[in-house]
């Protein structure tokens, strides 16, 4: 399981971060402390961005089927769910999940089955293997009217087949992914609007 430990930076990489900001000019973007300062392109090719701003993305973790989860601000209010949005791209399928004011914690794993539901344990759809992506102090409604439209959605792409909202309570969302296998994913943080993207890898 991979976590991103956040919280942990210490005095020296957090001065090393003050002298290279100061070195690059000024950018009156607000970054998350939390969040790697590595540049994340150097790992990408134009293929990979689609179309995206590559000068947008702030962290890029690489392709793998390990479990992956960034722990929630506790301070925060839930952030909200305001868009969800599927693409086909040469070499893969892209969900992109955009939030109203910032990127909420989040956890990625695979279920071979259940998935469904608040607790997990409901049935998860028909597709062969399930994409759990799940927000941490998140909500994706206002006043109880849901924001995002179409959250139960058949997709026809080589890897994706289905997205559904399966939760959205006690400032948790959880979104199932449907595919046609165990696919490798990757996911992007992007800044602006604030954006979580999960590429899933054409067989």
């Amino acid at each position: 399981m991979l976590k991103l430990p956040y919280r942990h930076i210490t005095p020296l990489f957090a001065s090393l971060f003050v002298l290279l900001a100061a070195a690059c000019g000024d950018d009156s973007r607000d970054l998350d402390p939390y969040v790697s300062t590595e540049n994340p392109r150097e790992t990408l090719t134009e293929l990979d961005y689609g179309n995206l701003d590559s000068s947008q993305i702030r962290l890029n973790l690489p392709w793998s089927r390990n479990k992956v989860s960034r722990d929630p601000d506790p301070d925060a209010e839930p952030a909200t769910l305001t868009a969800v949005t599927t693409e086909t791209f040469e070499g893969y399928d892209r969900v992109v999940f955009t939030f109203g004011d910032r990127i909420p914690g989040y956890l990625l794993t695979y279920v071979a089955e259940g998935g469904g539901g608040c607790d997990g344990t409901e049935p998860a759809g028909d597709a062969p293997v399930h994409l759990v992506v799940e927000f941490e102090k998140a909500r994706s409604n206002e006043g109880g009217a849901p924001l995002v439209e179409d959250r139960d959605r058949t997709i026809e792409s080589p890897t994706l087949v289905g997205a559904s909202q399966v939760c959205d309570e006690g400032d948790r969302v959880r979104w199932i992914l449907g595919a046609g296998s165990e696919a490798e994913y990757r996911i992007l943080e992007m800044l602006g609007s604030p954006r979580l993207v999960v590429d899933l890898r054409h067989q």
